[in-house]
């Protein structure tokens, strides 16, 4: 594992933006996502959530509160 993907994260978490982010790391986003994504299959998990993500889990989830 790329130690230097830990700093990722954080500056990921920081800035709330991986755009943003990629900028602030001096590295593109796509080798940024990239990176995210492979520590992602070494944990065998999600690290962040997009909002838009967010968004449609809590709207696909809300027909079970009105049955």
């Amino acid at each position: 594992m790329d130690t230097n993907v830990f700093r990722y994260v954080l500056e990921v978490d920081k800035c709330k933006n991986i755009t943003l982010a990629a900028k602030h790391l001096f590295i593109s986003q796509p080798a940024l996502t990239k990176q995210l994504s492979k520590l992602e299959k070494e944990l065998g998990g999600r690290i962040f959530v997009s909002h838009e993500q967010a968004e449609w889990d809590s709207w696909k989830h809300a027909p079970e509160f009105y049955d």
